[in-house]
């Protein structure tokens, strides 16, 4: 019988055995165990000279090459936190405690965190520079401004630099929102105070200065509690400032409303 090679490869294996009937059967089998083996190189040569075993002809169960573009895995965009705290020992806020002139995380009761422009304070008392600030930025009469004074009386005695408890000077770093850790004109607590911090750092204030308390209430009432300025401005007298004030804007668990009014109507008979 005649060979023919494959693929161009000669095996040793490969020849004339004379005619099948012309072999004996240990013959045959040696030439068929030839031929496996002469089948089995071929194989590996078409394969990359690969013996794993694992691996087919096609390539199935490889590892993929490096340049093929792997999977990616996406997660969530972080979301932004925080909100309004209520001011004066109002609800309780986040629960957080921030350092003291750290960035605020959550931009809470404070509006936009760069926005709102300086007031302007000029000399006399605080009392009249408030004043002064309500009725020119808002539009409020001298009944309504001091229905909030009689708020602001109750919440600091109209320090800007006041914390909770009668300690003055820098803020404490206590920024729990609750009865005992408010801070400046309006106690404010929480994100609302870390905010009156921010507001002053932002424009190089002090955060006691009367001017850094009236700028970030001007931006708060410009902002979050605009509808403090809506309600007040609808009130006639005193006392009906005085309510709305604290109920839009101070939100005190215990408004002590008596002692309120009573300063709104001192303020109010003062001619400011």
């Amino acid at each position: 019988m005649s060979t023919t090679a494959i693929q161009g490869s000669v095996s040793p294996f490969m020849t004339d055995l004379g005619g099948v009937g012309g072999t004996d059967n240990s013959q045959l089998e040696q030439f068929l165990e030839a031929l496996i083996q002469e089948l089995q190189q071929i194989l590996m040569q078409m394969n990359g000279g690969s013996d794993d075993s694992g691996s087919g002809p096609s390539g199935i169960g490889s590892t993929p090459p490096a340049s093929m573009p792997q999977p990616q895995s996406f997660a969530p965009p972080p979301t932004g936190g925080g909100g309004s705290g209520g001011g004066g020992g109002g609800p309780s806020g986040s629960g957080a405690t921030p350092a003291v002139g750290a960035p605020s995380s959550g931009g809470g009761g404070g509006g936009s965190s760069s926005g709102g422009s300086v007031p302007n304070v000029s000399g006399g008392s605080a009392a009249q520079a408030i004043t002064q600030n309500l009725e020119q930025t808002f539009g409020l009469t001298a009944t309504q401004a001091a229905g909030v004074l009689g708020n602001l009386q109750q919440e600091s005695g109209l320090q800007g630099n006041v914390n909770q408890g009668g300690a003055t000077g820098a803020p404490s770093s206590n920024f729990a929102d609750d009865n005992n850790n408010g801070w400046g004109l309006a106690q404010w607590g929480g994100p609302r105070k870390q905010g009156e911090i921010d507001y002053a750092q932002q424009h190089g204030l002090d955060p006691g200065s009367l001017q850094a308390n009236l700028g970030f209430m001007d931006q708060e009432l410009k902002t979050d509690y605009s509808k403090t300025i809506t309600d007040i401005k609808g009130t006639s007298t005193a006392e009906q400032a005085a309510l709305v004030w604290d109920k839009d804007y101070e939100q005190a668990t215990d408004p002590e409303m008596s002692n309120r009014n009573k300063y709104a109507e001192e303020f109010l008979s003062q001619g400011l």
